[in-house]
């Protein structure tokens, strides 16, 4: 009875650790599909504001040639670096969630090598029944 109740413990906890890992890896893809949208996000206002910009420029009656071409590159520039932050703070996320969930499948299977090996010390520490005298007769 020993024997089965170490085992199902030793399969509970690989899985309750496989299942520690698999919950972390989505949660780094659900990371990266925050960065992706959030990515699409600032692109659009970025597209709005150059729009106004080259709209409020020929509305006034000026070329795109001098400051309002710094401007533009100014609002590239800046989507640019805030959709490097968005995909660097995604990157980082994702290796926290990778590592956690290493080091959920290592604690896992570390509790599951102890209670093998407690189970395995409470087996061998039951006494053995003792033998019964042979049956048969010598003649």
């Amino acid at each position: 009875m020993m024997a089965i109740t170490t085992a199902a413990t030793v399969y509970g906890t690989v899985k309750t650790a496989q299942a520690q890992k698999q919950a972390a890896e989505e949660r780094g893809k659900q990371a990266q599909s925050q960065a992706k949208a959030a990515t699409i996000k600032r692109l659009k206002a970025m597209r709005a504001v150059m729009g106004e910009n080259i709209a409020r420029s020929a509305a006034g009656g000026l070329t795109l040639e001098g400051t309002p071409s710094q401007i533009l590159e100014g609002n590239i520039k800046k989507a640019e670096y805030d959709i490097a932050m968005i995909k660097g703070g995604a990157d980082s996320a994702v290796r926290g969630y990778k590592q956690a969930g290493k080091e959920a499948m290592t604690a896992g299977m570390i509790s599951a090598v102890g209670s093998l090996a407690s189970g395995a010390a409470q087996i061998a520490s039951v006494p053995k029944s003792p033998t019964m005298p042979s049956t048969t007769t010598q003649l």
